[in-house]
């Protein structure tokens, strides 16, 4: 969805659309000067300025595949964890499936989409922000700067994103990711709090909220003691503080013992029958029975993945990068970068996310 492969090189496939070669150095404005046509509700022009980078939320609902995102009280565009997701799940499935036609047909996509979300790193440190509104998969929480979830994302996206490379044979690619692994993994570290890393930087009293991300198969992004600190804090606040350890898993815990969430839908880890993978049960707080069309039951396959332990290839710690091929790779990756930035004003915050943001912010006071 979001580039083809004809098994060039990811930069290559990028610009070669319908036989005609587009300069990265070219903006949207540029793009519609280069053609030369009326561009109200022009959908190429829409596609390649706006979409082209972005994993869409869903497939859509009136006409699936063609017309994504259904979902429409955020635009998902600007979302930090969707893009982060889609590269693990690939890296995840190629290593599942040992299917090396698959990596090389799908890595310009990852490359695409890990340039997408270079326009979200707003200082440079190689960690992308968060922009101060529910702009993740946790839709009723707002998140400001570095965060756990998303952060911890985007850092082991980089190690997938190299890991990836290294599969498909492209060395370059396969330092530069590291590279910024290493750089990305640094600036995580600063949200430790001795016990477990705090939901994002803002220093807000729901930056200490607890959260985590991890990935299979590749280095783990935090050290194993706080790794396990983390997960002890999880399961001591979010499942055993929760109707005497009955109904959890919650999505959040404030440190104060309350529950972060606004809605009064929690779910408990999704339990199959021993036969049949017939349904997914899950309770709330007011012992109500949910059942969800969500991927989350998909959970049960992370757990199957984890107790069966499958082989998956040995990672190996890389050389520092050279200088001169460290300034050639991110000089490449930030042209195809530019290309894909959102326009400004779709940065903006919409009148519906302001007002949504203060109610969430004035029912946790």
């Amino acid at each position: 969805m979001l580039s083809g492969s004809n098994g060039s090189s990811p930069v290559h496939s990028l610009v070669s659309i319908g036989g005609k070669k587009f300069s990265l150095d070219k903006s949207q404005l540029g793009l519609k000067s280069i053609i030369g046509v009326p561009h109200k509700n022009d959908t190429a022009i829409d596609i390649l300025g706006r979409v082209l980078g972005a994993v869409p939320h869903d497939i859509g609902m009136d006409d699936p595949w063609f017309e994504v995102n259904a979902y429409c009280l955020y635009d998902t565009d600007r979302w930090k964890d969707l893009n982060p997701k889609f590269v693990l799940q690939v890296y995840r499935d190629v290593i599942a499936t040992g299917d090396k036609k698959f990596a090389q047909t799908v890595w310009p996509s990852v490359y695409v989409a890990m340039a997408y979300m270079d326009q979200f790193d707003k200082d440079g440190d190689g960690m992308i922000e968060n922009d101060g509104f529910p702009d993740q998969t946790y839709d009723t929480w707002s998140v400001s700067g570095v965060s756990a979830y998303s952060g911890g994302l985007w850092v082991a996206a980089l190690q997938a994103a190299s890991a990836l490379a290294h599969e498909v044979g492209d060395k370059g690619s396969e330092d530069y990711f590291w590279y910024k692994f290493l750089k990305a993994k640094d600036v995580y570290q600063k949200l430790w709090n001795g016990s477990y890393f705090n939901y994002d930087n803002s220093g807000s009293r729901t930056s200490s909220s607890i959260q985590y991300a991890r990935a299979c198969g590749l280095f783990p992004i935090v050290d194993e003691d706080k790794a396990r600190s983390v997960l002890e804090k999880v399961y001591n606040y979010n499942v055993l503080k929760v109707k005497g350890g009955k109904r959890g898993a919650v999505n959040g815990m404030l440190p104060d013992g309350r529950i972060w969430w606004i809605w009064h839908f929690i779910l408990q880890v999704a339990s199959l029958n021993q036969c049949g993978l017939k349904k997914d049960l899950a309770w709330n707080t007011d012992d109500q029975y949910r059942s969800l069309t969500y991927m989350r039951p998909l959970a049960i396959w992370a757990m199957q993945w984890a107790l069966s332990r499958p082989k998956v290839p040995k990672q190996e710690l890389k050389p520092e990068m050279e200088a001169d091929s460290l300034r050639i790779h991110h000089a490449g990756f930030s042209k195809v970068a530019r290309l894909l930035k959102l326009p400004e004003d779709q940065r903006s915050k919409s009148l519906l996310q302001i007002m949504f943001d203060y109610t969430c912010k004035r029912m946790l006071t």
